[in-house]
């Protein structure tokens, strides 16, 4: 059977104390929302997925620095994320 996944990474990321939202912080040299996408394209059930991202996060991912590394990952569907985790999940 075929799923799809979603990635809910629109939070600010407040709590971490990063200078950043936490879907963009860095590790190993890639924002942590490619490498959960990693983990669930290598999974072979899943047919598709969906990143829940702020605005700004969709432009780096998939047009400015990050765009090669989402088009290696298959990703290409992005949503913008609520005023809080509930309604980005919705």
């Amino acid at each position: 059977m075929r799923a799809g996944a979603v990635i809910v990474g629109a939070g600010s990321g407040t709590r971490l104390g990063a200078p950043m939202r936490k879907a963009m912080v860095p590790l190993k040299g890639l924002p942590l929302i490619l490498h959960s996408a990693a983990a669930f394209r290598a999974a072979q059930e899943i047919a598709v997925i969906v990143l829940v991202v702020h605005e700004d996060d969709q432009r780096e991912l998939f047009h400015g620095r990050w765009a090669a590394e989402s088009t290696r990952l298959g990703l290409g569907l992005a949503v913008g994320g609520g005023e809080r985790r509930q309604d980005s999940v919705l």
